[in-house]
């Protein structure tokens, strides 16, 4: 009997000790979820669907790191030029032409051809590294007869330091957003540091294209070519002396051959008169004598 009763009051304790411990895991659990899903709210991570994709302006606009510092050693000018060129042959000077700028590391920006034979003219628009752009100049006059040409250059210096210092500004910005979003305790405020967050980065992805379109234009000169085909010479409708006076003298030479021979039918006829002229005067003199005998 004794054996039996501390069988049971053994079992009592282990079904209390169960209960226990089962309470105790299922408190657990439910606080840890209620503060899981807290903590989840503070920080920031809402529903991808409710707040879009994350988007990083300097990735996707691919410019170089170049193209963002500030011109800190020499200048940045954009070197600019175009020629005039009287050429033979206009489709094989454009063929030279498209040659050489590839053969100095640029490119053919724009090509066109108007006409054709002799009466044919081409326009080509040229972008060469701007190291070589004197000597690529000077290279293109050799083609042809240079009619014209100018050279030009636009120091953008002050305009690539300012876009640098934007740019820096607006990445700071950026940061500071990024921060704030993940600090944000409602979904409210998480709307709005993402709208103010998307603005930020549309603005920093404008700047870098400009800032990378500045690089190339610095990095690329420019040279505008016209090719216009050698004009034929066409003889001049002035007054020229040379020519009257041998147009003169073979006028006169004319009149004189007509004259001559004119006198030359005429001779014979002259001949006559003279002999029936001489005739009559001879007769008239012979017949007052005749009738004072």
């Amino acid at each position: 009997m004794r054996m039996l009763a501390k069988v049971r009051r053994a079992g009592w304790t282990v079904w209390i000790i169960l209960g226990g411990a089962l309470l105790l895991v299922g408190v657990g659990l439910l606080g840890g979820g209620a503060n899981h899903g807290a903590s989840a709210v503070v920080a920031g991570s809402a529903p991808a669907a409710m707040l879009g994709p994350k988007v990083t302006p300097a990735n996707v606009a691919g410019t170089p790191p170049v193209a963002h510092q500030p011109a800190a050693s020499g200048r940045q000018v954009i070197e600019q030029g175009s020629v005039t060129l009287e050429v033979t042959h206009v489709a094989h000077a454009v063929a030279v032409l498209t040659a050489k700028t590839v053969a100095a590391g640029g490119y053919v920006a724009a090509s066109s051809m108007n006409g054709s034979g002799s009466s044919a003219m081409g326009n080509l628009t040229l972008r060469v590294p701007a190291t070589v752009f004197r000597s690529f100049l000077s290279g293109v006059g050799r083609i042809g007869h240079v009619v014209g040409e100018t050279q030009s250059g636009t120091d953008v210096t002050g305009e690539v330091n300012n876009l640098a210092v934007e740019i820096g500004a607006t990445r700071s910005e950026i940061a500071g957003y990024e921060r704030l979003y993940q600090k944000a305790s409602s979904m409210s405020d998480l709307l709005q540091i993402e709208q103010a967050l998307t603005q930020a980065e549309a603005n920093l992805l404008n700047l870098e294209q400009q800032a990378a379109g500045i690089h190339q234009a610095v990095r690329l000169a420019t040279i505008t070519v016209s090719i216009t085909p050698v004009p034929v010479v066409v003889a001049s409708r002035g007054v020229q002396v040379g020519a009257v006076f041998r147009g003169s003298l073979a006028t006169m030479l004319s009149v004189g051959r007509l004259l001559l021979a004119g006198v030359v039918w005429v001779a014979p006829w002259a001949v006559l008169a003279a002999a029936v002229a001489a005739v009559v005067r001879w007769w008239r003199r012979r017949r007052p004598a005749r009738l004072l005998s």
